[in-house]
């Protein structure tokens, strides 16, 4: 059985960019790991629309506020650690392969 070379760059653009607009995980789902891909898809979907429910529900006594740049720094940050993540470990796992 022939295994499927994967770009680790292209692969890199795949999770970061849908990532940043919530959709984390496509990636994962690209290179194979299907399960992963949905499980970070799902959570990463539940977490974003709560988190942006609760700040804006909790606006009215300013509390929202002052929570939504740790939203916006997570929203941003855990797409670009996610997309760093599987780009390594395409690079350590030889030949840019997924078993």
């Amino acid at each position: 059985m022939q295994q499927k070379v994967y770009d680790p760059n292209t692969v890199f653009l795949i999770e970061l960019i849908p990532g940043l607009f919530g959709l984390l995980g496509i990636g994962h789902i690209y290179v194979g790991r299907t399960s992963d891909g949905v499980v970070r898809l799902v959570l990463w979907l539940g977490f974003v629309w709560g988190a942006w429910i609760v700040a804006w529900l909790f606006t009215a006594v300013l509390v929202g506020i002052c929570c939504m740049p740790f939203i916006l720094a997570a929203q941003v940050g855990v797409p670009i650690w996610s997309a760093y993540n599987l780009k390594n470990t395409l690079l350590l796992s030889g030949s840019s392969t997924v078993q």
